[in-house]
Formats: structure tokens, sequence, C-alpha cells
């Protein structure tokens, strides 16, 4: 049984990532989901009866890994915040950093990957620009934010 339970949590546990990236949730579902399992365990520990006590404290884990699941997603999205530049867009910038990773040179452009500011920028410019890696470069242009786009295959490539 001991294994069972085991799997048990670590199903709650996904369950709740999943929930999480197909509802989303707050802090303060997470917060009540612990005390409603916290409770449980303190009714567990009171009854007297063997077996429902080990099936209500399964479950109260169970609860309790699955809002550590939702906890786990939402603390991982905290990551993804919003830029610093997300109020230039539209907007003529003139912005200085420098070039992170080998130009991508296509034919009609050369795609630069530049850090401004801890962020990272996909700058394109004319193909014959003379930038290497490492390169600290000024670039001036209107910003733009990534646009989806469809692929030779038919899918959907969400860029942003």
């Amino acid at each position: 049984m001991q294994q069972y339970r085991f799997y048990i949590l670590l199903i709650s546990f996904l369950i709740g990532i999943a929930s999480a990236t197909i509802v989303g949730t707050s802090l303060q579902v997470i917060t009540w989901l612990c005390l409603i399992a916290f409770g449980l365990v303190i009714i567990g520990g009171r009854r007297s009866g063997a077996s429902s006590t080990a099936t209500l404290l399964t479950l109260s884990f169970a609860l309790c890994f699955f809002a550590l699941g939702l906890l786990r997603f939402e603390v991982a999205s905290w990551q993804f915040g919003q830029s610093v530049f997300e109020a230039y867009v539209g907007k003529e910038v003139s912005l200085q950093g420098v070039v992170v990773r080998e130009p991508d040179v296509r034919e009609q452009t050369t795609q630069l990957y530049l850090e401004v500011q801890e962020e990272l920028l996909l700058v394109s410019t004319d193909k014959n620009t003379p930038v290497s890696y490492g390169d600290e470069v000024t670039v001036k242009g209107e910003l733009r934010a990534p646009e989806a786009f469809t692929t030779e295959l038919g899918r959907t490539f969400n860029y942003p």
C-alpha cells in the first residue's frame, strides 16, 4: 500500500501542474487548499478507525501535493514577467547592447540577438551589416513585438 501512496501523491502533483496550465489559479486558492488539507490531517488524527484514518491522511496529502503542483506552476510563471520594453512597442527607439549570439545571415536580412538591460532582443538589420558575436552596437528603429507565423509545414509558431 505504501507504494501506491507514492504514486497517488505524484499523480496529484502532476494533476496540479496540468490544471494550473488549463485553468490558472491564485495564491489564495493554493493557501485555501493547503488549509483544507491540514484540516483533514487534524480530523484524520482524531479518528480511531485505522483504515479510514489512512485513507483520510492519504487524501489530505494528495490535496496538499495538488496544491504544491499549482504552486510550482505559479512560481515558474513568475519568471516570464513583462519586459521593460513593452511600453516602447510601436515607437522609435535607440538602444545600445551586446550581440550575444552569432549573427544569423538570411537571404535579405541579418538577425542579431542583442542583450540590452538584461533583456534579449531580436534585431533584424541589413544583410551586409558587419557585426560579429560580442560586438557592442547601437540600434535605432521601431520596436515591434514578435508575431505568430505559420511555418512551411502548416504549423503555427507562437513567437511571443
